[in-house]
């Protein structure tokens, strides 16, 4: 945790992650992947549970949860064991892919299913998982940051899903927004399209990715922006409070 001094005297950037950050995903995201596996092999094995899926997010460089049910699916056709791999160090689809090859489909259809199944669309679900989302963040608390410094937004969210969250946080970021159409963390450029090239600014993420976003950022412009990830103890809210 950054000292509360350090976030209010050195700052002028605070850039958020969504998912796991603004809004807890854990009935829509989690589940599409673990539900889109369900539908393309049916006979999952039991070893497959929600906090391996969360781990394979938080550990991991997958960059979107179509890779993560990409590497879960390759994996399971190879009966590996997940914990075994989590603690080997899995980090991202590339190695996956090529420790576990070939897939009896084609990988848009993991986007298709996904899809359906978070949208609502088709056959696969009949109300969008989405609809389960809830915010996390004090929307009164999110506005005062948005007052005093300069806030913008990167996701693995595409433009349609965006709209989505901006819907449930109840705020709509209108501008230094970079969703999934841009690329993907942990690509540095990514955070300079926002920034340009500064030290005085905080990234708030949850995972492995979001980290290694900031890290790749100042390894390649040579700056020290700031990362906080929230967990149970440091929780969005608390670390907004601190900002004021």
């Amino acid at each position: 945790m950054l000292s509360k001094n350090l976030l209010k005297d050195k700052l002028k950037w605070v850039i958020f992650d969504i998912d796991g950050v603004l809004i807890d995903v854990s009935k829509s995201f989690d589940q599409c992947v673990l539900k889109t596996v369900e539908y393309l092999i049916p006979n999952k094995p039991k070893e497959l549970t929600i906090d391996i899926i969360r781990k394979m997010r938080n550990i991991g460089e997958f960059g979107d949860d179509f890779k993560i049910t990409e590497a879960i699916i390759r994996m399971i056709k190879y009966n590996a064991d997940f914990e075994a791999e989590l603690q080997n160090g899995m980090l991202n689809i590339e190695h996956i892919r090529e420790k576990y090859p070939g897939l009896e489909f084609n990988p848009q259809k993991i986007v298709e299913v996904f899809n359906s199944l978070y949208l609502g669309k088709n056959t696969f679900a009949k109300n969008g998982l989405w609809k389960k989302e809830q915010r996390i963040v004090n929307k009164r608390l999110l506005k005062k940051i948005i007052s005093l410094y300069k806030t913008g937004i990167i996701t693995g969210r595409n433009k349609v899903e965006l709209k989505l969250a901006m819907q449930i946080i109840g705020i709509d970021f209108k501008n230094n927004i970079i969703t999934r159409e841009y690329g993907l963390k942990p690509d540095p450029d990514l955070l300079y399209r926002i920034v340009n090239k500064t030290s005085s600014g905080l990234y708030i993420g949850d995972t492995q990715n979001d980290k290694k976003l900031v890290e790749n950022y100042n390894k390649k412009y040579k700056e020290k922006f700031k990362f906080l990830k929230v967990s149970d103890k440091n929780n969005i809210n608390s670390i907004l409070k601190n900002l004021l």
